[in-house]
This record gives structure tokens, sequence and C-alpha cells, in this order.
């Protein structure tokens, strides 16, 4: 996590002229926590992290690129292709036993990425699930992943895949006992997959 996390994003959340009670009600999160966060004190779960950006129309790609550096993009070719090389892709750890690897240009509104999960990991620990807007899409590459939307659980393996309404309060989790690898896709700006039918 960049150093400056809870500064960037307490200057997005006065830019949007929102007191941290007003943010947290959003969340359904405690102004302390909200706090906590901007001042470095807690680290947030992804899933709160997610709904934060959300809520303050902050791409994650740009929050977690350090200060003076451009994010990586991709090469952009005459015939339209974007290439990007895995030596270039932007890479985060997140929270203990999550990283993340961007694999499409972050100009793009589509989130495409990989995330790595070791055994036992969990996008929100001991935190409560939380929604965010989107429309999230998975497919495990290798090992078990335990999805859980609302109070439903479903147990996924290697080759499996999923699609979910992010408002929804959702945690994904590794019970192990490897790692587990899911190729990821998000939408920022979609309602649901279901919202068409």
């Amino acid at each position: 996590m960049p150093p400056d996390l809870g500064d960037r994003l307490r200057a997005a959340r006065q830019a949007k002229k929102l007191s941290t009670r007003q943010l947290a009600r959003k969340l359904g999160v405690s102004p302390a926590l909200v706090g906590h966060i901007e001042t470095g004190r807690t680290l947030p779960s992804i899933n709160t992290l997610y709904a934060m950006a959300t809520a303050l129309d902050l791409s994650l790609d740009r929050l977690f690129t350090l200060e003076g550096a451009r994010p990586a993009r991709a090469e952009e070719q005459s015939s339209g292709v974007r290439v990007s090389r895995h030596n270039a892709r932007p890479r985060r750890p997140g929270q203990a036993g999550i990283r993340w690897e961007g694999l499409a240009s972050v100009d793009h509104h589509l989130r495409f990425g990989l995330l790595a999960y070791d055994a036992g990991a969990s996008t929100t620990g001991e935190a409560t699930p939380l929604g965010h807007e989107g429309t999230e899409y998975g497919y495990l590459l290798s090992g078990t992943l335990e999805l859980t939307v609302d109070d439903e659980k479903y147990v996924l393996q290697t080759g499996d895949s999923f699609e979910l309404d992010a408002r929804v309060p959702h945690t994904l989790f590794n019970p192990g006992p490897h790692p587990m690898n899911l190729l990821w896709v998000f939408d920022p700006h979609s309602h649901g997959p279901f919202a068409d039918e």
C-alpha cells in the first residue's frame, strides 16, 4: 500500500465536500473507522477500500500509483491493440496474503487483473463484508475459492467462474491449503450482471 494512502483518501473525501460521518454513512461503517484509515492507524480490507474508492470516484490503479510515477500503460499499436508487458504491469500487495496484478490499461473503464490469495487470505479479514458499485467477474485459474454473497456460500474449484452484483456485500476467501489465483474483471460503471434480464 502506498505510504500516503490515507492522505489520498482524505483529500478525495474533502474534494467531494464529505465529512467523515457522511462517508461512513455511505459505506455503512463507523466514522472512527474512516478516520483511522485516513490517518494510517488502520489498514482497510480490500472490500472497504473498494467501497471507499467507489464512493469517492477514485480509480484504485491511480490511488496506488506512487506520487510522481506514471501509471503503467499498455503499449498502444496503430491497429488499436494494446499490449501489456509482464514486466511493466502495475503490481501491488493488498492486505496480508493478497496480491493484485493489473493486466490491462488503466485508461480503460474495465479493471482486469490477476488476484493471488495465499491460503487463509480473505478480502475482508475479520471485517464485515461490504458492497460497492459495479459488477465483478471471476475465473478461478487454480486453487479453491469460497465466495460468500450476502449469507450464501459458494465453493469454486479450478475452472469455475462467477459473476456478481458488487452492490451486494461479498467476501472472497481462500480456504487453502494451496495458493489461489483468480482472473478478475470489474466494471465499476455497471449496476449488476442481471440488470438487463
